[in-house]
């Protein structure tokens, strides 16, 4: 069996300045890149094995494969979304047992929420932390405040940091080109946006992915629900793969 490369060292990541967020195009190459990656092989949904390609050590480590869209169900995934639903609406989505390649039936689609953003913050895994809610401001604030079924996070992943922690995943997704533009988006119109509770109305329409999150009392989260194995987890768009400000024009 051939030695695994050793992992590359990790780099620190420097935060985008306003000009380098402007650009509109970049997502477009950005994930037209990554996704020539896809062919090099995937992981599963709960494990990932050493692979032929490998990417940044950044990123997370808890089923990050099938956060990312590179793990083996994620070919299943409906590209049709369902909705648009409210929040409240998603919360009331039950988790499932996880099919052998690691998602539940849940997982296997998209889905359109319109609603209000709230909160967001940009996480040690790259990701971002996004607070959807169907009022402005509504939602729980951490881990001893209980959810009130108004609100759900919803995550943007660092394209250049789909393999995860270790750097040994598949350093692609299905989604790649859609989740660098989402990201991008995102970026432009929070330029100027102080993260931290937001109860002005900035009315939001997010289609992404389904995923069950670990509840772990985080900001925002959706209702508690109790998967099969007795995990509490809580249901999540990871990653979101389009997002539009809908009292703004679409930039060009």
């Amino acid at each position: 069996m051939a030695k695994a490369p050793a992992k590359p060292r990790p780099t620190r990541r420097r935060r985008r300045s306003q000009p380098e967020r402007k650009r509109s195009n970049a997502g477009r190459v950005i994930g037209a890149a990554i996704g020539i990656a896809a062919a090099a092989g995937v992981g599963t949904g709960l494990n990932t094995p050493v692979t032929e390609v490998h990417g940044p050590t950044c990123g997370g480590t808890e089923r990050w494969n099938v956060k990312s869209a590179n793990d083996p169900d994620a070919s299943k995934i409906d590209p049709n979304p369902q909705g648009p639903f409210t929040v409240a609406q998603m919360n009331q989505i039950l988790p499932g047992p996880l099919s052998p390649g690691g998602r539940m039936a849940a997982e296997k689609k998209q889905y359109t929420i319109r609603g209000f953003l709230s909160f967001f913050k940009e996480e040690d895994d790259g990701d971002y932390h996004v607070v959807i809610t169907d009022q402005p401001g509504d939602f729980a604030k951490g881990q001893n405040t209980p959810p009130n079924g108004r609100s759900m996070v919803v995550e943007f992943p660092d394209v250049k940091c789909l393999s995860g922690k270790s750097g040994l995943g598949p350093h692609s997704s299905v989604f790649a080109p859609q989740l660098a533009e989402a990201r991008l988006a995102f970026e432009k119109h929070t330029g100027s946006i102080s993260g931290s509770k937001i109860t002005t109305q900035i009315p939001v329409t997010v289609t992404g992915v389904g995923f069950f999150d670990r509840a772990h009392g985080q900001k925002g989260r959706a209702t508690e629900r109790a998967q099969p194995d007795g995990r509490e987890v809580v249901i999540e768009l990871h990653p979101v793969t389009e997002i539009t400000f809908d009292a703004e024009p679409d930039p060009d």
